[in-house]
């Protein structure tokens, strides 16, 4: 950031920061940690200003499940799809969500909504904080430690087994 500021000569140019940490609040909490950054590195006050005024950090959610690298076979697979070997590939599940809690500016220049239609610009988190917590997290450690317990190893077998499966509908 200190970078570009200097490369426009100091003046307006706003910028949208988009913080993707599992944090309460996060886009106060980059923007505050940005200017702690800038006065210990003793940068120009001009910049401080300019992080307060022209860098947008919004608060995000996200929600997705993502599992890591494919089996080796698996990966083999996808690379020959795609036609070269891609060592960071990662297996996601199909469901995700990406809230955003942002200002006029950064709902502008970051219509990632119209291409996805999972993202989506809120005005307050909180419901979906909720939701995600309540509905998706909360059911999952029950059914993930009841059916490790349990003996099961898929989610499939622990969710249609006739006493884990209701105890976790019930949760």
């Amino acid at each position: 950031l200190f970078e570009r500021w200097r490369a426009i000569g100091g003046r307006d140019a706003d910028v949208a920061v988009i913080p993707t940490e599992l944090v309460v609040n996060n886009g106060p909490i980059i923007q505050g940690l940005l200017l702690e950054q800038a006065r210990a590195w003793k940068l120009d006050s001009a910049f401080l200003d300019w992080v307060q005024k022209s860098v947008h950090v919004p608060s995000t959610l996200v929600d997705r499940i993502v599992v890591g690298t494919p089996r080796e076979d698996l990966l083999a697979e996808e690379c020959q799809a795609l036609g070269y070997r891609d060592d960071l590939l990662t297996c996601g599940e199909t469901f995700y969500l990406f809230a955003i809690a942002a200002d006029e500016f950064t709902r502008r220049h970051f219509p990632m909504h119209l291409a996805c239609p999972n993202v989506r610009f809120v005005d307050d988190l909180a419901p979906y904080r909720w939701r995600k917590l309540r509905l998706l997290n909360g059911p999952q450690m029950v059914l993930s430690t009841l059916g490790t317990v349990l003996g099961f190893r898929l989610v499939r077998d622990a969710v249609v087994d006739p006493q884990v499966g209701p105890f976790t509908q019930q949760t």
